[in-house]
């Protein structure tokens, strides 16, 4: 098999394999976009150590702090690589997955879950730790379902709220196992956690029923990333910039409040 060459998905990542005629294994990597591109068509690399400013960056330019998002930008490739130098490039593009990955396979991955990782968190972070009040973990699964889906991490969840207390969301079909909430998700889960402590209020708007029904179509292309599909002629999508330019012009008051209704503060 490896004499026709065998190829295999890692996140966004295509790796391609051959071996030569004296017996070693060289290693193609490349993103799964470029997959039937010929090499000179690319921007080829040799040093694994190049592929620390690939990962950097998004296709848009904007930075990326979660490494495993699927978000990785295209036009590269590393021919021709040694073992050593494919694992290097895949462990810069995909930090431990490859030990992780392996630590699942030989029954040895351990396993950090929600509340034990919580409980790590000290200084700004241990405010965290408030957001488990013996009410249940219905928070976290709204944390799994926001940070750790498929579309937003190509980890497979492997964490639950406990050892014994498994999360109602489902975990994702990442070929590498995630075996601990991330920085993400405990950067995030801190915001949370204080936004979550707000008391809640009572404010009334009117909304015809097309309004309402453009909020909720904002909110999920928002949510979804899908803001840059929509085109700026398609006033048909409730998330068209000018119908939500439209939806402000015509709901919002001068400060900025919805329905003119102004925002009660948490101390009040």
């Amino acid at each position: 098999a490896l004499a026709e060459g065998i190829e295999r998905a890692w996140g966004q990542l295509a790796i391609a394999v051959t071996v030569t005629d004296r017996g070693e294994r060289r290693y193609d990597v490349r993103h799964e976009e470029d997959v039937g591109v010929p090499v000179d068509e690319l921007e080829v690399h040799a040093d694994p150590l190049d592929a620390r400013d690939i990962v950097t960056f998004d296709p848009k330019g904007r930075y990326r702090p979660l490494k495993t998002a699927p978000s990785l930008d295209d036009g590269w490739v590393f021919h021709d690589l040694g073992p050593r130098d494919a694992y290097e490039v895949v462990e810069t593009i995909y930090p431990a997955t490859v030990a992780n990955w392996h630590g699942e396979r030989e029954g040895e991955l351990e396993v950090s879950h929600w509340r034990e990782t919580m409980a790590r968190q000290s200084g700004i972070y241990g405010v965290i730790k408030t957001w488990d009040r013996g009410e249940g973990h219905e928070h976290v699964n709204w944390v799994a379902e926001a940070c750790c889906d498929d579309s937003q991490c190509l980890k497979r969840r492997e964490w639950e709220y406990d050892a014994d207390t498994e999360l109602d969301v489902d975990g994702g079909d990442g070929v590498f196992p995630c075996r601990e909430p991330c920085s993400v998700v405990v950067s995030a889960a801190r915001k949370w956690t204080r936004l979550e402590s707000e008391q809640p209020r009572t404010y009334e708007f009117e909304l015809t029923p097309s309004e309402k029904t453009q909020v909720e179509e904002i909110v999920d292309a928002v949510a979804d990333g899908r803001i840059d599909e929509i085109r700026e002629a398609d006033t048909k999508e409730g998330a068209n910039r000018y119908r939500a330019r439209f939806l402000r012009a015509n709901l919002f008051d001068d400060e900025g409040n919805l329905g003119g209704v102004p925002t009660d503060s948490d101390e009040e």
